[in-house]
């Protein structure tokens, strides 16, 4: 399941021994829609596959039902699918094997037969400790991998020409998808810790392919269940995700992403993203008690006569946190954030909130472009938040978040995505 061998998988698999591996495996265990070719550690008579065999049947029934639950939800609205391609059988074919003797690091994967048919390849091992989790994992991996078998029907990923731009997308649309048809499954947190600790990658950054589950997630909540499906399928030939994303957010009536607009990735997700403790949906909550808080780029403790910076830089469609204690003597916290436009225009975009004492989100401030402050070489935003003596809370985040995205899809091969730096300055009295 890692990212890269859905877009690279023809030069990954040793075909020949796949064809060995298909000509070996005497079993058939039949779905309506799947059919999983399998063989047996120990059969009741003859030689059996040892570590290349299933030691339970019961491991492929699990698969069987993982499978037909992706198939129907992707079937029914609001996904609505069409059938996958498949050969004369009308069935996609599933190989359960020891993966270790096919492709580089054994993990399970989709790709395509001589013929452009897309077929899966699920493992008969697992290294989980406690059986229940092998058998989540197992649910988890039959339902990602059989995604990208519906998800080829728009973009076949072993043609480049139509999956360059997309490949991200399709990890985070499968990894989604566990969340959606197996609820209480968590198998993919595996991948989300990432996630966690390095906000500032972006949205679209292959080492942040199966994190974008939690942004579709999040649009799937705050905008339409129908939007993950609909960037996917309601795609023009020439659009890349980022663009098919902002055109569908307008036709919600929402912006996608705009330093000095109301937008879902900055005001909308970013934000959300922080409060994980007191989520306004999906699974933040879920995450907080696996891995705790998201990191912070910095804490402060103000007190009166505070003065403090701190410089980073960011890439696209990322943000940073900044957290602040504040002393019960500060009345008034001021943030100032500098940055350098590019070509003319700014996008960064700053909010501070007030996290109560119970943690969840409190009153909000945007900060504004400071007129008097822009010079030929940089741009201020500024904001205020007074009036501290009388609020109780247990301290201040301030959200700086990079809404640039137009032109910044990056191809499967993921060049390293340029960053734009920026200053916030903090005083407190």
């Amino acid at each position: 399941m890692l990212a890269y061998y859905e877009v690279n998988m023809l030069n990954q698999i040793d075909k020949l021994k796949l064809a060995q591996v298909i000509q070996g495996l005497p079993y058939t265990m039949e779905s309506p829609h799947f059919c999983v070719h399998y063989g047996l550690r120990n059969p009741r008579r003859g030689r059996g596959l040892g570590a290349c065999g299933v030691g339970d049947v019961g491991l492929i029934r699990r698969y069987l039902n993982a499978l037909e639950r992706l198939y129907q939800t992707m079937a029914s609205p609001p996904w609505s699918r069409a059938a996958p391609q498949t050969d004369a059988s009308g069935k996609t074919h599933v190989y359960v094997y020891d993966l270790d003797h096919i492709v580089a690091g054994g993990d399970p994967f989709t790709s395509v037969n001589g013929e452009g048919i897309p077929y899966i390849a699920l493992s008969c091992r697992s290294n989980e400790p406690l059986t229940d989790g092998a058998m989540r994992r197992a649910e988890a991996e039959a339902v990602h991998e059989a995604t990208h078998v519906f998800n080829a029907a728009q973009r076949p990923f072993h043609r480049k020409a139509d999956f360059y731009w997309w490949a991200w997308l399709d990890e985070a649309i499968a990894t989604f998808m566990e969340s959606q048809v197996l609820p209480g499954n968590h198998d993919y947190f595996r991948f989300l810790s990432n996630w966690i600790d390095r906000p500032g990658l972006a949205l679209n950054d292959w080492q942040a392919a199966y994190h974008g589950c939690l942004f579709l997630d999040y649009l799937s909540e705050a905008v339409d269940h129908r939007f993950p499906n609909r960037i996917w399928i309601d795609a023009t030939p020439n659009e890349r995700p980022l663009q098919t994303m902002d055109r569908l957010a307008s036709v919600f009536g929402r912006v996608f992403a705009d330093p000095l607009k109301q937008d879902l990735f900055a005001n909308g997700y970013a934000m959300a993203a922080y409060f994980l403790r007191h989520p306004t949906g999906g699974c933040f909550g879920e995450l907080y008690s696996r891995f705790g808080d998201r990191a912070v780029a910095e804490s402060f403790e103000l007190y009166p006569g505070f003065n403090g910076c701190a410089q980073e830089s960011l890439p696209h469609l990322a943000s940073h946190y900044y957290r602040f204690f504040v002393s019960r003597h500060v009345h008034r916290v001021r943030f100032t954030l500098r940055a350098v436009p590019r070509n003319g225009n700014l996008y960064f975009k700053a909010e501070a909130a007030v996290v109560q004492p119970d943690l969840s989100c409190g009153p909000r401030l945007p900060l504004n472009l400071n007129q008097d402050g822009n010079t030929s070489n940089g741009i201020e935003l500024v904001g205020e938040l007074a009036g501290l003596y009388d609020l109780d809370f247990n301290h201040l985040v301030l959200v700086v978040s990079n809404c640039s995205y137009k032109d910044m899809d990056l191809p499967w091969n993921n060049p390293v995505p340029s960053c734009e730096t920026y200053e916030i300055q903090i005083m407190a009295d």
